[in-house]
């Protein structure tokens, strides 16, 4: 699996996909930091109405550029076609199964791989947000310890939640061998949930609208003591949906 692993690494490093990733990810921190911009794709009015009225602090800075991570998971489709996607339409993957790895390990490692750079890229979305805000002169708002264990605390609750729709899409990519379609549903998926519980009002799609988990933390409709049973339906999901992934592609003829 570490084999597997390093591999995808490397590639992922040399390609101009990871890098244009990077690049976007850097700019669309720095311009909402630096233009005092709120707002995320599937940020509701409930978020809003919570909010209070914004004071950009660096601090703070780091609590509203939790709302423009919404974004992040589309940014990064690219990613997933390039670690995992690939490998399905180009049918490469039968070469690394017949090659003794378990389809498990091989589920696992290409998960864990974008997991880790997708990580890596919301992490640094938020400290150069963060060094912008500096950089222009607001005032701190708090001590540099608590700005980075914020930073951490969003960007935890928002990579769970990516984690969460990369591996629903994985299994929709293992099950039907189409990157199109495991990437038309992570662009509708995160908009589908809000957008139904706007209308039928099911107390338990909360848990499954991922991405919005992070924000409404930050609105503070979401407790740091709820925040951990969210936490944990999104890596229940992330376990079963890579389980599942592995045994359909266990029963595919190589």
């Amino acid at each position: 699996m570490m084999r597997i692993f390093k591999s995808d690494l490397y590639r992922l490093f040399h390609t101009t996909g990871f890098w244009l990733t990077l690049v976007v990810t850097l700019i669309a921190a720095v311009v909402s930091a630096a233009n005092k911009a709120i707002g995320g794709i599937t940020m509701g009015t409930s978020a809003l109405e919570n909010m209070a009225a914004p004071n950009w602090t660096v601090y703070n800075t780091a609590r509203y550029l939790s709302f423009s991570t919404t974004y992040l998971p589309y940014v990064f489709i690219g990613l997933f076609v390039i670690l995992i996607g690939y490998e399905f339409s180009q049918q490469t993957y039968k070469n690394t199964l017949t090659a003794g790895i378990g389809r498990w390990q091989f589920i696992i490692s290409k998960n864990l791989t974008l997991l880790l750079t997708v990580g890596v890229l919301i992490a640094l979305f938020f400290f150069s947000g963060v060094l912008t805000s500096a950089i222009a002169g607001r005032p701190m708002g708090a001590a540099l310890g608590k700005i980075i264990s914020r930073i951490l605390l969003y960007t935890g609750s928002q990579l769970v939640g990516i984690a969460a729709v990369y591996a629903l899409a994985t299994v929709l990519l293992v099950l039907f061998h189409s990157t199109v379609i495991a990437a038309v549903f992570v662009v509708v998926f995160p908009l589908f949930v809000p957008g139904l519980n706007s209308f039928v009002h099911w107390p338990w799609l909360k848990y499954i609208d991922f991405l919005s988990t992070s924000q409404n933390l930050t609105a503070g409709i979401l407790s740091n003591q709820t925040l951990g049973r969210f936490i944990l339906v999104s890596v229940l999901t992330t376990i079963i949906a890579w389980l599942a992934s592995a045994l359909i592609l266990k029963n595919q003829e190589l």
